[in-house]
């Protein structure tokens, strides 16, 4: 397995913060022996979220999209994270419900 591999089979043990995802590009760039001075990561992944339904007490899950893109050139991080909100219901009668909730604030 390549260096880079083993690198990134650490990530799953780690938190999820900005020192971690730094170190981790640092670790890319220095496991290249001197021919890198800049490192790149992109993370696609679904977010899986439990969802209460409208009118029964019960939840269902909806997986969203993720794409992180972390890089490191001259020292200097950055980090874009990307992530789609695709409409779901787990209703039979969603359009109803959705007005009926939407008057429910409005008249509050």
């Amino acid at each position: 397995m390549s260096r880079l591999h083993l690198l990134l089979n650490t990530l799953p043990e780690l938190p999820v913060n900005q020192i971690n995802f730094d170190a981790v590009l640092d670790s890319l760039v220095d496991s290249q022996a001197g021919t890198s001075r800049s490192s790149r990561l992109k993370l696609d992944l679904d977010l899986v979220v439990a969802k209460s339904s409208l009118l029964r007490n019960e939840q269902g899950l909806q997986a969203y999209p993720v794409t992180l893109c972390l890089q490191k050139v001259a020292d200097k991080f950055s980090v874009q994270l990307e992530f789609t909100v695709a409409y779901s219901s787990t209703c039979a009668c969603p359009a109803s419900l959705s007005r009926q909730a939407y008057n429910a604030a409005i008249d509050r």
